[in-house]
């Protein structure tokens, strides 16, 4: 999260191009997530980072396999 406020920084001069009030949005929810409501008491540890159904296979109603572990990482684990 702490690549956020710099990104938008970067572009904040021209968000209002894209939608009117775009800038001062993305401003209110970059400093509603720094002022800790986001995260709080979520576990950390390695996470997969990229499920979604052609990274899971089934055998009827049971899980059977996750591949495609190329953006797995350590994050908060509840996200």
């Amino acid at each position: 999260m702490s690549g956020w406020r710099p990104l938008f920084e970067q572009a904040a001069a021209r968000a209002d191009e894209s939608a009117t009030g775009l800038a001062a949005f993305i401003a209110a929810e970059l400093d509603h997530l720094e002022g800790g409501i986001w995260r709080n008491n979520l576990p950390l540890g390695v996470i997969h980072a990229d499920l979604f159904p052609d990274n899971v296979f089934f055998l009827g109603e049971r899980l059977s396999g996750i591949i495609d572990f190329t953006f797995a990482c350590n994050e908060h684990a509840g996200l």
